[in-house]
């Protein structure tokens, strides 16, 4: 029994390895050796691993009503599939069912092998940013032939440098900083990690969350009277303030500062550009028919435009229908209730990720989907007040 128990676990242990493994680092192997199909190989040699544990235990540690809820992503893909005009947006389902693997394999290892990760992509970030190049670069097909996704393309026409670590692109490392603040809001040490990462890749709206996330910490933490009373928050408080604002005289120049600045101006281009495509999206889905209103008609939008609705709901609308928007939105609901009922901090990160999802695509990117879900289980989790099922 012991030694059942044990090879459980390692193959567990191995699956979570091997996950991690597909989502972040096969863009490495890819700009070094061109070879893209690794994360494919990967995901599938993690999913054997973890069929392999529970045949061995027999068992699925996970709360049962999220795994339920995770697993209507099949019916509802399935009949989703015959109205799409592609599958490139399938990972909005699809990575319900790695957040279970995840999830069912060892939960706690998985948190602790992102927090190592966190720590690589601090010093790869912070390695890029400082020597202004990147330590890999990337090639994408468009319909403007094949580019070069490198450091003039995202930022150094316009003298401001992004870092990606290891990622394939800036836009991507700060949605995983976002990602890392919200699954460890009560872990100090990793949401200042999360603001380095959004600060190093120089996005507006990671920074703007990071910090934001920073500051409920102490919130809810000290409580505001009490973060002013309590000398030991006060200091940490004012320490961090103060670094802060020492490490952005130091490393945020005037161009970076300017594109902080104009996140909230309607005039500056990509703010104009985002509102185009928004009308062009709502006017779209007002075209569909019954069934692609209900289910969507994935990939069709940037298909015809050659570019996403830069707005995660409405890209879910687009994509995914109806249903697809309500099985992503009506858990953010749901944890905001609990929230307001056990007066608790979690509405204000439900409503943070959803003005995220209102700027970015964030749910776009497979990595950070598997987040956003893992987001959600953590969350339930605390407002239930409820240790994870053991179901089998």
């Amino acid at each position: 029994m012991a030694n059942s128990v044990s090879a459980s676990n390692i193959f567990g242990k191995f699956a979570i390895l091997s996950i991690v493994l597909g989502f972040y680092f096969t863009f490495l192997v890819e700009g070094f050796t061109g070879f893209r199909g690794l994360r494919n190989l990967l995901l599938l040699l993690g999913s054997l691993l973890f069929l392999a544990k529970v045949l061995i235990d027999g068992r699925l540690i996970i709360q049962k009503d999220y795994l339920i809820y995770s697993l209507l992503s099949l019916p509802i893909l399935i009949f989703s599939l015959p109205l799409w005009h592609s599958l490139s947006e399938v990972n909005v389902y699809i990575s319900l069912i790695t957040s279970i693997i995840v999830i069912s394999s060892d939960y706690t290892y998985f948190k602790k092998t992102l927090r190592t990760l966190s720590y690589i992509l601090l010093i790869l970030a912070a390695y890029e940013f400082f020597t202004r190049t990147y330590i890999f670069v990337v090639q994408r097909e468009t319909q403007s032939g094949i580019i070069s996704l490198d450091p003039k393309l995202f930022g150094g026409f316009a003298g401001i440098f992004r870092a990606k670590g290891l990622f394939e692109g800036p836009l991507a490392l700060a949605q995983y900083a976002i990602g890392l603040a919200f699954l460890f809001k009560s872990n100090l040490r990793m949401v200042l990690v999360a603001c380095a990462l959004a600060f190093f890749a120089n996005g507006r709206l990671g920074m703007i969350v990071c910090f934001l996330v920073l500051g409920i910490y102490f919130l809810e933490k000290y409580g505001v009277l009490n973060l002013l009373k309590s000398k030991k928050g006060l200091k940490i408080f004012v320490g961090a303030v103060l670094g802060l604002i020492l490490a952005g005289s130091f490393f945020i120049d005037e161009k970076a500062l300017e594109r902080l600045q104009s996140v909230a101006n309607i005039q500056d281009s990509g703010n104009s550009a985002r509102l185009i495509y928004w009308k062009k999206g709502l006017d779209m889905f007002a075209e569909y028919d019954f069934w692609n209103q209900l289910l969507g008609n994935s990939g069709f939008y940037r298909y015809q435009v050659g570019n996403s609705a830069e707005n995660g709901w409405l890209m879910l609308l687009l994509d995914n229908g109806i249903v697809g928007f309500m099985y992503y939105f009506t858990p953010l609901l749901l944890i905001t209730y609990l929230s307001v009922q056990k007066k608790t901090y979690h509405f204000a990160y439900m409503f943070l990720l959803f003005v995220c999802m209102m700027i970015q695509t964030f749910h776009l990117g497979a990595s950070a989907n598997l987040l956003y879900w893992i987001i959600m289980y953590s969350f339930y989790l605390q407002l239930k007040g409820k240790q994870r099922y053991e179901v089998g």
